[in-house]
């Protein structure tokens, strides 16, 4: 491969680098901006004793295994156990 190619190459490496690097920079900034302009944050909820994500009764803070689970003993107050 004659050298002007191989250098070709590298230039054109060396500029999409910088491009993603600027890119990414650029994201950062942003995101830096937008806390400090005080906009709204979500959380997500977690269960309490298992630490599922999904299904969380966020009256309880339990998912609805560990709800059922608690229920089911009594240890939940407000809610009584129920059989089919």
């Amino acid at each position: 491969m004659p050298r002007y190619i191989k250098v070709y190459l590298d230039n054109k490496r060396r500029i999409k680098y910088n491009e993603k690097k600027s890119r990414a920079n650029r994201l950062i900034q942003y995101l830096d901006n937008i806390t400090s302009q005080g906009q709204i944050r979500l959380f997500k909820s977690y269960c309490q004793s298992t630490g599922a994500s999904k299904s969380v009764y966020s009256q309880f803070a339990l998912s609805r295994h560990s709800l059922r689970k608690y229920a089911n003993f009594g240890l939940v107050s407000g809610v009584k156990p129920s059989s089919w």
